[in-house]
């Protein structure tokens, strides 16, 4: 069943990044799953979290498009080393122009509950449409791609 502020979108224009049919469960003591409408992107050496439809909401507060919150996971990651500065994010668009985004802004996150922890940044886009992005953390990348709408 779907949340109440949920919005329907019809499908992207562009090929998003889909749940693959080999489901991605992250050791324990990691959720084994992220919640309804999103799925683990990665490997258990690093991962993400994407939704099912391959949709970026973001806020457009300022000349930007704004999406908050991208978490990163990896087994070999504590949130007290400040290991999270090794992250490197970058997007860019596919769908028309030579636009490009570097991330520069990286915080971690814990969780009491299962005593894991997690990288967080947000990324702000100059247009919507198709973005490929790609994070990078020591020896792991992971690259999607997601149709980023206000």
């Amino acid at each position: 069943m779907r949340p109440a502020s949920a919005i329907a979108y019809a499908a992207p224009p562009c090929a998003v990044t889909e749940p693959p049919s080999h489901v991605v469960v992250p050791p324990p003591p990691y959720e084994a799953s992220p919640g309804h409408g999103t799925f683990y992107f990665g490997s258990d050496d690093f991962w993400t979290i994407l939704p099912d439809n391959g949709v970026w909401e973001t806020q457009h507060d300022k000349a930007t498009y704004d999406r908050r919150k991208i978490v990163w996971f990896s087994k070999d990651y504590w949130w007290l080393s400040q290991q999270q500065m090794d992250l490197r994010v970058d997007a860019r668009k596919l769908d028309g122009g030579i636009e490009s985004v570097h991330v520069s802004w990286t915080t971690n996150g814990f969780i009491p509950d299962h005593q894991t922890s997690f990288m967080l940044n947000d990324i702000e886009f100059p247009s919507t449409g198709c973005w490929e992005i790609s994070g990078r953390w020591h020896a792991h990348e992971l690259k999607f791609v997601v149709w980023v709408t206000p």
